[in-house]
């Protein structure tokens, strides 16, 4: 599984990462001394697959997904730890979010192609409200097979990286 780790203004150390049992994502703090603050497991519909993180103010946007055309977005409150909200959006899995200053998420993800079933597959990026609502989703299809990687906000611009196939 993925494991991604970050650091806030005052040395606290968090940790996203997928627990071997139960699936899920879980959020660990940890403070510069190296005392565990907590560490909560989210297990929504037995959502597995953690992708990645980001921290932003007092929230920690979480994604990742299940192998059903899922998308699991978690937001955690980080004072405590605890789910704000959660969003299930389509999608295989998360692969990674941004934050930006306004608080909204932006999620990088990949669907079946719009053509064919199972001929490929299209990215998608997703921006939802700071409360976790769909503002907008974009399909790109630049490939036969778009594989998305990493997702970078600097300044109002995403960057989205991906690689492809194209069968040869």
């Amino acid at each position: 599984g993925s494991l991604r780790a970050t650091t806030d203004a005052s040395g606290n150390l968090y940790i996203g990462a997928r627990p071997t049992v139960p699936t899920g994502m879980t959020l660990h703090k940890i403070s510069p001394n190296g005392t565990t603050i907590y560490s909560n497991t989210y297990n929504g519909d037995n959502d597995g697959n953690f992708s990645s993180m980001k921290i932003k103010g007092n929230t920690a946007i979480m994604v990742g997904g299940r192998a059903v055309n899922q998308t699991v977005v978690v937001a955690r409150d980080l004072t405590t730890g605890d789910v704000a909200w959660t969003a299930n959006i389509p999608g295989f899995v998360g692969v990674d979010v941004e934050i930006d200053d306004a608080g909204n998420s932006y999620v990088l993800s990949a669907t079946y192609q719009d053509t064919t079933l199972f001929t490929g597959s299209n990215l998608l990026l997703y921006k939802l409200s700071p409360t976790g609502s769909q503002l907008w989703v974009q399909n790109f299809n630049f490939a036969p097979t778009e594989n998305p990687s990493r997702l970078k906000l600097a300044g109002n611009r995403l960057t989205a990286i991906s690689w492809f196939a194209n069968n040869s």
